[in-house]
C-alpha cells in the first residue's frame, strides 16, 4: 500500500489543504508534507490522528489492500489488544529507523530462541519464562536464586 499517496488522495476527497489536515490533525504541516512525498513515515499514533482528521478509521484506511475477512484471526486480535500496542509501535519504531521487517524478524527470532534457553536453564517453562522480576512467579524467583548461588 501507498500510504503516502492514500493520504494525499483522502485528503483532497475532504477539499482539505495540507495545513488544514495538519491543524485537525494536531501535527505539522511540514510533516504532513514529509509523508505525502514519501521523506517520512507515520507511526500508528499519527496515522490515528491523520485517520481521525480524515474521517476514517485505521482499519477502513487499510482495509483496500487486505480485505478485512483475510487477515488471520489471531493476527487481528493481536492488533487490537491494548495490550500489545506498545510492542507494535516498538516495532513500527524500527521500521521507521531504517530496520527491514527481514532484520526485526531476525531479532525477535534470537529472543525467541534465548527465551527458550533461559527456560531450559532456570526450568521455568517455556511461555512463562520472563526476565522482569514482576513477571516471575516468587517460587521461581527462589529457584533462580539458588541457581546463580551454586554457580
Amino acid at each position: 500500500m501507498d500510504v503516502a499517496a492514500k493520504i494525499k488522495k483522502l485528503r483532497e476527497e475532504a477539499n482539505l489543504s495540507k495545513n488544514q489536515l495538519a491543524k485537525k490533525a494536531g501535527i505539522s504541516q511540514s510533516f504532513i508534507s514529509a509523508i505525502e512525498s514519501n521523506q517520512k513515515h507515520p507511526g500508528i499514533d499519527v496515522m490515528e490522528k491523520i485517520c481521525r482528521a480524515l474521517g476514517v478509521t485505521l482499519s477502513s484506511f487499510f482495509s483496500d489492500d487486505i480485505p478485512i475477512d483475510r487477515i488471520p484471526p489471531d493476527i487481528g486480535q493481536f492488533a487490537i489488544d491494548k495490550n500489545n500496542q506498545a510492542l507494535i509501535r516498538l516495532i513500527q519504531g524500527l521500521k521507521e529507523y531504517g530496520y527491514s521487517n527481514e532484520v526485526i524478524s531476525e531479532w525477535i527470532q534470537s529472543m525467541h530462541t534465548s527465551l527458550i534457553e533461559l527456560g531450559k536453564k532456570y526450568g521455568t517453562a517455556h511461555n512463562k519464562t520472563a526476565f522482569a522480576s514482576n513477571d516471575v512467579s516468587p517460587e521461581d524467583q527462589k529457584t533462580a536464586k539458588k541457581d546463580r548461588e551454586k554457580n
